[in-house]
């Protein structure tokens, strides 16, 4: 039905990334090429891309649904994918993991060192003597 280049040739008096059908001499027959919003009013007629996280429909810039998003000059909801988690994050992520395994595996080296130079040197014994009224020595 359209009769519009699937190039989008540039016609005369339409601003750049927007074509019209053939004959169309002003800029209000001008349309936006998929991806790009139609910004001004004629004369002063412009297109942008689409920013990331947006998609064209019906002229304009919409945004992906919340916790998508899409490349710049996206033309369809459907190019609206689910946020991936950035990589630094996982890698910290994993990388603090390591430091608090790190961390409980020294502090059980440190007691279990301190057990066995316990057991190696014997228990500490410490007697306390005290005199009984007759004189006696005991040992607690």
């Amino acid at each position: 039905s359209s009769g519009i280049n699937a190039e989008w040739p540039l016609r005369p008096g339409c601003p750049a990334y927007s074509t019209a059908e053939p004959g169309v001499l002003s800029q209000e027959g001008c349309i936006c090429k998929p991806g790009y919003s139609s910004g001004g009013a004629p004369p002063n007629k412009t297109c942008h891309e689409c920013p990331e996280g947006t998609y064209s429909k019906a002229q304009k810039c919409t945004h992906c649904p919340d916790g998508e998003t899409s490349p710049a000059g996206s033309t369809s909801e459907a190019e609206c994918k689910k946020k991936s988690v950035p990589l630094r994050i996982i890698l910290a992520g994993v990388g603090a993991g390591l430091l608090v395994i790190l961390i409980v595996l020294i502090v059980c080296y440190v007691n279990l060192r301190r057990t066995w130079t316990r057991r190696a040197t014997g228990p500490d014994i410490k007697y306390e003597v005290r005199s009984t009224s007759r004189g006696e020595n005991v040992y607690f």
